[in-house]
């Protein structure tokens, strides 16, 4: 599934200006926009999730959560979706849709022969085009919302492998945490942020202080204001900054285990 951090840097990271290839004209978008929508929102821009890229789309509008989702509950159904209803996740206030685009309606030997290609290749995309709605509720009765979709290969054991990392890269002049394994990379394709998640052994006040010694000896300023605003709120994050460039950590306990999240932009 979709990480929630990864709707809050698609929703409210400022896009420069994409190149051809980085985007989409509406004509060619593989999910509808709400009618409603009033974010007089540009073309859809392509991001590259643990290696698989995707296309996304995002929108606001003054109508409710709930409504957002009638529609999409609406378009990601019938005959080019199996007849099958979306799968819903979160709720009205957050969550969303999922569902896979057979593209057109197949007759029963034509799943069947989808079904075989799955189980033999593990990909996902033998069955269909995955396709997303992420929502949630703008405090003022309205919603922000996101639409995404591939038409690349989507093997899940290769996108969220159970060991070792996950496809992608790490933040550009940070060292993960020894030991440390990759679960997340994310980054729009042409823009200057991008989103890095680790699973980390110890616990996290010896990870916070790994990321914090190796940060201030890279020579970045470490902001001492958000730290405090951080821990008032009960969580365990750092802000620093170095020349044109900004780094957020985010730091908690996961079990055994110690969950970090790394955003990383650049002004």
């Amino acid at each position: 599934m979709i990480p929630r951090a990864l709707l809050l840097l698609v929703l409210f990271a400022r896009p420069t200006a994409a190149s051809v290839e980085d985007s989409l004209p509406a004509e060619r978008e593989a999910m509808p926009r709400y009618p409603g929508d009033t974010s007089k929102r540009g073309r859809a821009r392509r991001l590259v999730v643990n290696g698989m890229p995707l296309w996304f789309a995002t929108g606001r509008t003054s109508h409710a959560p709930s409504a957002v989702r009638r529609f999409y509950e609406e378009a990601m159904s019938g005959e080019r979706f199996g007849g099958v209803a979306p799968m819903p996740f979160g709720d009205e206030r957050q969550g969303g849709l999922a569902a896979l685009d057979l593209g057109a309606k197949l007759s029963q030997k034509e799943r069947l022969a989808r079904l075989r290609r799955f189980l033999s290749s593990g990909d996902l995309g033998e069955l269909g085009r995955p396709r997303y709605l992420l929502h949630q509720d703008d405090g003022a009765g309205g919603t922000q919302y996101l639409t995404m979709w591939s038409d690349a290969a989507f093997a899940p054991r290769k996108l969220m492998p159970v060991t070792g990392d996950a496809p992608g890269r790490d933040p550009d002049g940070i060292r993960r945490c020894p030991g440390g394994t990759r679960v997340l990379s994310a980054a729009e394709q042409g823009q200057p942020y991008g989103l890095y998640a680790y699973r980390c052994p110890g616990a996290s006040a010896q990870v916070r202080g790994f990321f914090e010694a190796q940060l201030r000896s890279a020579g970045w300023q470490l902001d001492e204001n958000f730290r405090r605003f951080a821990g008032d709120r009960g969580r365990v994050a750092l802000h620093a900054t170095r020349g044109a460039a900004d780094v957020f950590l985010d730091v908690a306990n996961a079990g055994e285990e110690t969950a970090v999240h790394i955003v990383e932009v650049s002004r």
